[in-house]
């Protein structure tokens, strides 16, 4: 399967949360898009050209990817382009994967009724089964929402 990995990935923390993700993916034999993985270092970074290329590198991988996996794990909000991308991948009928290691605190009700399958543990993504190809077990959040 081909996943696009949508997560902010500005702080430490938050970039070892998208490795660790993106390693257990590869792991299970699926591709995977990270977009820290493609940030076009060709190009001076905050650029028109690299704003450009960076843009559509990421649209371009959402369209081909098979579903979207979601890091959201940082308060009911996660960041801009983490929500547009899952926005933009509802909005193209993807299967949406929320991750959130904060279960506790709700989640923004146009991430929650967005999202396909919504999961809080490393072993619950260690623990899908590889066989389910395009189509994401359904496991609504059904905490609070804001």
């Amino acid at each position: 399967m081909n996943i696009y990995l949508a997560s902010p990935f500005f702080k430490g923390f938050q970039t070892k949360r998208v490795e660790r993700m993106a390693e257990i993916l590869r792991a299970k034999g699926h591709e995977v898009f990270v977009p820290m993985e493609h940030q076009n270092k060709h190009l001076e970074f905050g650029s028109y050209a690299w704003r450009k290329a960076t843009w559509q590198s990421d649209v371009d991988a959402i369209e081909r990817a098979d579903a979207v996996y979601a890091i959201v794990s940082d308060g009911n909000y996660s960041d801009d382009g983490t929500a547009w991308e899952i926005g933009y991948a509802h909005a193209k009928g993807k299967p949406i994967l929320i991750f959130n290691e904060n279960g506790e605190e709700p989640v923004n009700l146009m991430i929650s009724d967005s999202l396909t399958t919504y999961i809080t543990t490393w072993d619950a993504l260690i623990a899908l089964k590889d066989e389910f190809s395009f189509d994401l077990p359904k496991m609504e959040y059904t905490g609070e929402v804001v």
